[in-house]
């Protein structure tokens, strides 16, 4: 019997699937992408890089989750799951949506940058910063402020039609239950994204791009102790090493990409204006931050 194929968007790209994917957009068209499930490799030859969780070759990527799923991409074009037995799909999920995606779109040789992206005054921007910055939390902010959500987690940047443009990822955001409680709100109102994670979907329904938005701003999240906000915009070299060093998955990334492309498209995105956010996390809460970006982008 065949099997039942699914069509979604995400990422700029049409997927098709054997697993149902409820948190994805509904997609037509011709597949960028195809979903299996079966057996996946136990190794990967000679592989460039190798953990004990995954491995990544030219072309290949293979990630194993115990309980969860064994997983393999393959030339930006074929991801294969094979589930555990026991396993909830919703946790089969949650790890496709995040690494496995990632190295998908790494493949395809996209920019991915570890952050979320947002539309403020018109304008594509992503907040950058590693895992505590509180990426989410201000973009859950801002989007409280009728700004428009593009993506969490992570972003895949590249050039379309000769412009810088951020692609949709999923229409929800992934927040954890103190931010929630930070924000007065409900944490009975969300679903987990994993048993026992008090980490929550919020479901973005009324204000998500649905297309690609040009990219027109970075801002790196960053913390320190004084009791002030400091907004500096960064110039030469240092673009470089921001977007180097928050890279999604940076050992990924650099076996995947073709050099000389991955050179190209990070030069073109460093001539995207580039800023450090540096705030005290303590005294200022995330609504505070997302109106001192609503004014610092607007400019």
């Amino acid at each position: 019997m065949a099997v039942r194929q699914n069509k979604y968007s995400v990422f700029g790209l049409v997927i098709e699937s054997e697993l149902a994917l409820p948190e994805l957009l509904p997609g037509a068209g011709e597949a960028d992408v195809r979903i299996v499930c079966g057996k996946v490799p136990a190794a990967l030859a000679k592989p460039a890089v190798r953990t004990p969780w995954y491995e990544v070759a030219t072309g290949q990527y293979l990630l194993k989750v115990d309980g969860i799923a064994c997983y393999h991409v393959a030339d930006g074009s074929v991801i294969t799951i094979e589930p555990h037995p026991a396993a909830q799909t919703e946790d089969i999920r949650v790890f496709l949506f995040s690494s496995v995606f990632a190295a998908l779109l790494q493949q395809r040789e996209y920019l991915v940058l570890h952050g979320s992206a947002v539309v403020i005054a018109g304008k594509g921007v992503v907040l950058a910063g590693h895992s505590g910055s509180g990426k989410t939390a201000i973009a859950l902010a801002l989007y409280d402020r009728d700004c428009h959500f593009i993506t969490d987690e992570f972003c895949a940047i590249s050039k379309q039609n000769g412009k810088k443009v951020v692609y949709p990822g999923l229409p929800e955001l992934h927040v954890w239950q103190d931010t929630l409680d930070k924000e007065n709100r409900e944490v009975s109102a969300y679903q987990p994204i994993r048993r026992g994670l008090k980490k929550y979907a919020v479901p973005i329904d009324d204000r998500f791009c649905a297309e690609a938005v040009e990219l027109s701003n970075i801002v790196l999240l960053t913390h320190h102790k004084r009791d002030k906000v400091d907004w500096r915009l960064i110039e030469g070299g240092a673009k470089f090493e921001i977007l180097l060093h928050n890279s999604y998955q940076p050992d990924v990334a650099k076996t995947m990409a073709d050099k000389a492309r991955q050179f190209q498209l990070y030069t073109a995105v460093a001539t995207t204006n580039i800023s450090q956010l540096t705030f005290n996390e303590q005294p200022y809460k995330a609504g505070e931050i997302a109106n001192f970006l609503l004014k610092e982008v607007d400019r």
